[in-house]
């Protein structure tokens, strides 16, 4: 984590200005939850935004070509990467995953178990 924090920091700070009010204020996945003591590392008072928010805000901005010169592609890629190689860090362990996913597992399950039958795809070709 802290090998990838320049990263972090660098790339919250180029996208500041394009960033709503309340953007650093939500819960952002699964072991991003804000620390209730703040006590990550910061640079000029500016904590990096979560992993899974970086990579979604670089992600739309990088199909779209729009990504602020001091984020490059390949930067997009490793903070893509960062966030992927979180989540699966952290829903590999049963009991993260169970809490993290059960409810929307079991939903999903309910409903397909509720259906009479499957509905018949369209032919795409």
């Amino acid at each position: 984590e802290n090998e990838h924090l320049d990263l972090a920091l660098r790339t919250t700070k180029a996208l500041v200005g394009l960033l709503g009010e309340g953007a650093r204020n939500v819960t952002f996945g699964i072991g991003e939850e804000k620390d209730l003591d703040d006590q990550s590392p910061k640079s000029d008072d500016i904590q990096p935004l979560p992993w899974a928010q970086l990579s979604e805000i670089t992600k739309c901005l990088a199909v779209r070509n729009m990504l602020p010169p001091e984020i490059t592609n390949e930067d997009q890629i490793a903070i893509s990467s960062n966030a992927a190689w979180r989540w699966y860090t952290n829903l590999r362990n049963e009991r993260l995953s169970y809490l993290a996913m059960g409810d929307m597992v079991r939903l999903i399950t309910e409903n397909i178990a509720g259906r009479k039958s499957v509905p018949k795809r369209k032919k795409l070709w």
